[in-house]
Order: C-alpha cells, then sequence, then structure tokens
C-alpha cells in the first residue's frame, strides 16, 4: 500500500502517481448513488462514547498540511478531526456551506470579477477563544498566493486568483474579490484558514508546525497527547467547541507500518484501514469477524499516456486502432484480480470526469472508438498498413512497432505488460516490452518522453474543470502525452471563468469528445477505493471523491 498526496487546493488535479496496484474477481456491489459508502446513520443512532483507532503509515514531520511536506492524505484523515472544513464536501462531490463556521456567503460577480462576501460564524473561534477573523483569512491568502518564496507551500492554485480579502462590517465579515471569474472558489474552503500567528513568517509556517500547537486549531476534537517516541496521538472532545458535541470519547491514530495493517485490524488493534489495492489486506479483512468492507469509487484512475510523437504514434488513426484493440475490461480484471468488484462498472470511458460525477459521458460509445478488433484492423488498413504473413501489419518494409513501458517490480504493470502484447497481436500490431527500473528511470521517463506507451495512475478531484491545461494543454510540463488539441488551448480559460454550471458543462465536454478523438490517454479504470472497518463503525468508510468523514462529530458506534 501506498502512501497518498491530496491536493489541499482541491484543483491540483495531478497530485500523486500511485505505481502499486494488485488488485478482481467479477461481481462485487456497486458503490452507492452518494458516492461513498460509510453506513451513514443520523446522530440519534450513534451511541455516545466509544474509542476509534486508526493507524497512519509514516513519522509526522509537520503538522501543516499547507505545506508540501504535509500535503498528505493520511496526515489531513488524521486532523480532519482537529478541524473541520468551511464547505463541507459529500462522495460525489457536491458542496454545502458549514453554519459551524460561515453564518452566509454571498457569491456575486461585478465589473467581470468574482466577489465573495462571507460572514464568519460568531461563535467560531480558535481552541483558545480567540474568535476567527478577517485577518487569519488576509494572512492565509497572502501566504497560499505563491508571492513569496520562502513559504515552502503545497499549492497556490486558487490563492493566486484572489486579488483583495478586505473587512466587511466586522472583523467577522470577509470580503474576497477575485482578479476574474473563478467558478472552482470552493477549492480554497475545503479545509480551514491558518491562524495568522501560525504563518506569521516563513520559518514559523516552514517549521513551526514541527509539533502539535492546540491553539492553532478549531475543531470538535484536540489532541491530549502525542507520545513523539511512538507516534500515537490522542484525541479528545474539545471543551470550546460551540457545534454539535462529538459521540466519541476518544479518536486514537498511531503509526503503524502499512504492511502491518491488516495483521492490525484482524487482531482488533484498529478499527479502520485503508485496503488499497492490496488483495492479501482484502482478503485478511474479509476473513476477520465483526469486520466489513466498504468501497466507493474512489479518485484513483488507471490509465495509459500514448507519446503522440513517438515514431508511428504521430498517426492518430494508429492511435486510435490502439485504443480499438484493446480489451480494456480483460485489464482491468487483471489488474484488480483478488478484489471483488464489478469490472465492468469500474470502466472509464472519459478523459475529465470521474463516473459519479455530473457531466461523464461514455465517449467510447458516443464515438465508436471502443473495443472492436475489426474496426482496429480496418483503420491500420485505412492508413496504408498491409497484414504480413508473420501476422503483423507494416508499410514501406517496416512492421508496425509500439513500445510498451513496463516498470520491473510492480505487478501491475508487468502484467499490462503481457496483456497489451498479446491483445495488439491480435490486431497486427506487435508491441516491444520497455523494461524501466522505478528506482533509476522514474519518473524521468515521463518528464524526458521516453517512452511509447506507459501505464500508471493520476489521482481526480471534486473538481474536473479545474486547471484543464495542466494535463492537456499543448505547452504543460505534465503533458506527457505532447498531444497539441487546438480546442483544449481555445476552450479551456472559458471553461475556467465560466460560471453558469451548465454552461461550463458544454464546453467541458467539447473538450472531452476532443480529447477521446485524439486520444491523448486511454482511461482504463476507476480505482475502487476500499476499507476495512468494524461493521457496527457509523459515518466512516469509504468516502468516494470526499476522501474525509463530512464531519467527525457523527463518527461513532452503532448497536451491534
Amino acid at each position: 500500500m501506498k502512501r497518498r498526496l491530496l491536493p489541499l487546493a482541491a484543483a491540483v488535479v495531478a497530485v500523486a502517481l500511485s505505481l502499486s496496484g494488485c488488485g478482481a474477481n467479477q461481481g462485487g456491489d456497486s458503490v452507492t448513488k452518494s458516492g461513498w459508502d460509510v453506513n451513514e446513520q443520523p446522530r440519534d443512532k450513534v451511541q455516545d462514547g466509544g474509542t476509534f483507532h486508526g493507524a497512519f503509515g509514516s513519522e509526522i514531520k509537520t503538522w501543516n498540511l499547507s505545506t508540501a511536506v504535509g500535503n498528505d492524505y493520511e496526515m489531513r484523515l488524521m486532523q480532519s478531526a482537529l478541524f473541520e472544513n468551511w464547505i463541507f464536501e459529500d462522495g460525489v462531490g457536491n458542496h454545502t456551506n458549514n453554519p459551524n463556521y460561515i453564518s452566509e456567503l454571498k457569491e456575486e460577480v461585478k465589473d467581470g470579477k468574482l466577489v465573495l462576501t462571507m460572514s464568519i460564524n460568531p461563535k467560531a473561534v480558535w481552541n483558545d477563544g480567540a474568535p476567527i477573523t478577517v485577518k487569519d483569512w488576509q494572512r492565509t491568502v497572502e501566504v497560499m498566493s505563491g508571492t513569496d518564496d520562502d513559504y515552502s507551500i503545497a499549492s497556490s492554485d486558487g490563492w493566486d486568483k484572489i486579488e483583495s480579502v478586505e473587512q466587511g462590517k466586522t472583523a467577522q465579515d470577509v470580503v474576497f474579490t477575485f482578479k476574474e471569474t473563478f467558478p472552482d472558489w470552493q477549492t480554497l474552503f475545503i479545509g480551514s484558514p491558518l491562524r495568522a500567528e501560525s504563518a506569521v513568517d516563513a520559518d514559523t509556517f516552514n517549521d513551526g508546525w514541527s509539533t502539535y500547537k492546540k491553539e492553532w486549531y478549531s475543531g470538535p476534537y484536540i489532541v491530549t497527547d502525542f507520545e513523539s517516541s511512538s507516534n500515537t496521538v490522542t484525541m479528545e472532545r474539545n471543551p470550546n467547541w460551540w457545534g454539535d458535541k462529538g459521540k466519541l470519547d476518544k479518536i486514537i491514530w498511531k503509526y503503524v507500518s502499512t504492511d502491518q495493517w491488516p495483521t492490525a485490524f484482524a487482531n482488533g488493534e484498529l478499527d479502520y484501514i485503508d485496503i488499497g489495492q492490496d488483495a492479501n489486506a482484502y482478503a485478511q479483512v474479509q476473513n476477520t469477524p465483526g469486520a466489513q468492507i466498504r468501497r466507493s469509487s474512489g479518485p484513483n484512475y488507471r490509465h495509459f499516456t500514448v507519446n503522440s510523437k513517438s515514431g508511428v504514434l504521430s498517426d492518430v488513426n494508429i492511435r486510435q486502432a490502439i485504443v480499438m484493440g484493446l480489451d480494456r475490461a480483460a485489464i482491468t480484471a487483471s489488474d484488480l484480480a483478488g478484489l471483488d468488484v464489478d469490472t465492468n462498472l469500474s470502466q472509464k470511458n472519459s478523459n475529465l470526469y470521474m463516473q459519479d460525477q455530473a457531466g461523464y459521458t461514455d465517449w467510447a460509445e458516443k464515438t465508436g472508438i471502443k473495443f472492436d478488433q475489426a474496426g482496429a484492423k480496418k483503420k491500420l488498413e485505412e492508413a496504408g498498413y498491409t497484414m504480413g504473413s508473420d501476422g503483423y501489419y507494416a508499410k514501406d518494409g517496416q512492421t508496425l512497432t509500439v513500445r510498451f513501458a513496463v516498470l520491473t517490480g510492480v505487478p501491475t504493470s508487468e502484467g499490462e505488460g503481457q496483456l497489451i502484447l498479446a491483445q495488439m497481436k491480435e490486431i497486427g500490431v506487435k508491441i516491444e516490452l520497455q523494461n524501466l527500473n522505478t528506482a533509476t528511470d522514474w519518473p524521468g521517463v515521463l518528464t524526458d518522453h521516453k517512452f511509447d506507451i506507459i501505464g500508471f495512475s493520476w489521482m481526480g478531484t471534486a473538481f474536473p474543470l479545474a486547471n484543464i491545461n495542466q494535463l492537456f494543454g499543448a505547452t504543460s510540463d505534465s503533458n506527457y502525452a505532447q498531444l497539441d488539441t487546438p480546442l483544449v488551448d481555445e476552450l479551456t480559460p472559458k471553461i475556467a471563468a465560466e460560471m453558469d454550471p451548465a454552461a461550463r458543462q458544454k464546453l467541458a465536454q467539447q473538450v472531452d469528445e476532443a480529447l477521446w478523438k485524439n486520444v491523448h490517454t486511454i482511461p482504463l479504470y476507476q480505482r475502487p477505493a476500499l476499507a476495512g472497518v468494524k461493521a457496527n463503525l457509523a459515518n466512516f468508510g469509504s468516502f468516494g471523491l470526499a476522501q474525509t468523514p463530512k464531519t467527525w462529530v457523527n463518527v461513532g458506534y452503532v448497536a451491534e
């Protein structure tokens, strides 16, 4: 199981490359329509009291989630009990204001600029009782905007679009004026502002969070004990919290090596583990009495990146033929072997959207660029290739040959190499396997474009239309496919500024269709997010696009 980085400004589409994966049996339960599987229960059904035990897999180097080092999924999940998001997020990426912090939030456009007027709940305070004010938001924007390189921030995306932060009628009234319209402004409020004192200078921001400081937080729980030698964190209810009282008496997180998570869970030491794509962990949880596996459509998705400037792949007909020759369902089943998930439901046929998101369109079906071996051969022949006696197509005496990069020692990648070798042979395309050492060749193989086709995983977000240029723009360093899709550069600025959701979606679908037809990348499947939990644990589990509980005050146990 691998650690994951988390986008603090969720507009960062590509946050982590996940190389590992095990992985399915057909026939698992489909995910819920809400996008998450958390045993959702009303507060009055959750018992008062009890202790939750969780684990994290790396030592705590900083408590500051806004830094490049602290921008880590495990730390975010652990700390989500210490603060609440100012804007709640659900499993499919819907957003609602958190009344514990936001009494009112007015959105308007003035002179082509987005203006947000926020009234902070007058009860909202830091843990020492000091009110949360405009000064905290002003300092947060100053630091996170990226104007001072001395601050090691995780990302300036979105923050750099803010022109000014001013006080309204009172210190709890904040007016954010953006440089232009910005439809994904919610990305900035999924989390909490920095307390001004916690970022008073670069040294404090970068290094001052090496230990937990209660007064820099505001949430339903506080840390009451931190054993640095064992990396064990104990949390209890916050006496200064003004919202609903947390159901749990205690929340305990401790450092456990990720390879030991399944055993610790089976032994009753943990109430929750992230199974990831670990088939052995899946089996161990499945065989643990009183345990339950919860699943959702996670934000990770597997794909093949196609280098459009490498040899024969510069011809879009060849790229389309490869898509049509790939049995992506078989690849999905192989990658996820050992996990009880429905591979048909996992299939991803959009470059921009995850399956649960509004706007998702099955472009494979709509364009006809889908698994069709006869159609693939026809495309090759239309491109001037002729089938040879060796079973491979050739043109001008050159056999149609494509390299597939295999990350040695990574079972998913090695399995995909063997499958694509066999599947492409069936349509007359010769595959040469290019073995890469993950220690020495990765990630340079991507940045230097030393591949024809390569498979890896991206992490999506609840904001699919933010920063489209990051992966698909002609001049972006992360456009590893090196494909210039004119419609992307033409429409992305409009998508980034369009405040009407319906109009924005129409623009995005034009881009999505163009990416599919031009074969920038070949999406394979949306990775299932699998969690092992105690069966009576409520409002916690597999969170879909939300990645954390909506609120910890409702997390607890129901009667068995």
